[in-house]
């Protein structure tokens, strides 16, 4: 089913309609990633404040909250996470520049991207108001197979995942795997922020980066869970000396995709797409510059 184009004079109180709603979604996302055992700080929500407004300056205006795509549209909407270095901007990252690859092999349509905070690319996925989400990982199939949205067939390549804990607290892979085996109920041993994945233990809601990482540094979070490229950039703009680095082990990284037909078929376009730049070499190229093998050095 198409989009219906609404009669000119409707389109402004239906604009200021969306505006509305998309700033209580945003409102209401950025109050559901402070955990309610650590509210967030000033300047954990001066942060969060210029995330959405970087997404709210760069999300395209259209037609997604009016009604659904069709099934077989042939432009694909893509929502990415702000994440230091990897995606800066809808124009600017070594995760766009990958991304736009992906759409110049793909003939049939146009890929128009937008940014937003972690949480709401999440849900915007979820919700089917776009069609691709990114970055994510394919951790467990069969609690994948629980998750609101589904995951691409096609992976760009690994990523490796770094515990980050205090020097004079070290949290070990081996520490937290006998804790997690020991876990039956109620509050986990550690206290961990990391992504909203299928993890086999329980996380702490992440709010940014710096904030995740100085509670490390000052012994009031046992550890960080991250990708290595986003969490190192800022350890190493932020010059922190107590914290140890691990590696955890390492995910496939995919994308998420609404769950239903429209989501089946957006996958097969990207399945397409990333085989073509993988018999071209140009997936490989590209991806070293988003995410490297594990680099064991400590701050």
């Amino acid at each position: 089913m198409s989009r219906t184009a609404l009669p000119a004079g409707s389109q402004e109180p239906v604009q200021q309609r969306r505006e509305l709603l998309l700033t209580a979604l945003a409102l209401g996302l950025g109050l559901e990633a402070c955990s309610p055992e650590s509210p967030p700080s000033a300047k954990d929500e001066g942060q969060g404040a210029a995330e959405l407004a970087a997404s709210a300056a760069s999300t395209p205006r259209t037609a997604a909250a009016v009604g659904p795509v069709a099934v077989d549209a042939p432009d694909i909407s893509v929502n990415a996470m702000l994440l230091p270095g990897l995606v800066n901007s809808a124009d600017e990252g070594t995760f766009i520049d990958l991304i736009k690859a992906v759409a110049s092999v793909y003939k049939g349509g146009k890929f128009s991207i937008s940014v937003a905070p972690v949480a709401r690319v999440t849900d915007n996925v979820t919700r089917g108001i776009v069609d691709l989400g990114f970055p994510t990982l394919r951790m467990n199939p069969a609690k994948d197979a629980a998750l609101p949205y589904r995951l691409t067939t096609a992976a760009f390549g690994r990523v490796n995942f770094v515990l980050y804990s205090n020097k004079a607290r070290p949290l070990t892979k081996a520490m937290l795997e006998q804790a997690q085996r020991e876990h039956k109920s109620g509050d986990f041993k550690y206290r961990i922020e990391a992504p909203r994945l299928a993890w086999d233990f329980p996380v702490q809601h992440f709010t940014n980066f710096e904030s995740a990482l100085r509670k490390v540094d000052a012994g009031r979070l046992d550890a960080l869970l991250w990708a290595q490229e986003e969490a190192d950039l800022e350890l190493r703009r932020l010059g922190l000396k107590s914290i140890r680095r691990e590696l955890y082990t390492d995910y496939e990284d995919v994308m998420m995709l609404p769950r239903g037909p429209r989501g089946d078929f957006v996958d097969k376009i990207i399945s397409a797409a990333v085989e073509n730049l993988q018999r071209s070499g140009r997936l490989q190229a590209l991806y070293r510059k988003v995410h490297l093998p594990y680099d064991a050095w400590q701050p």
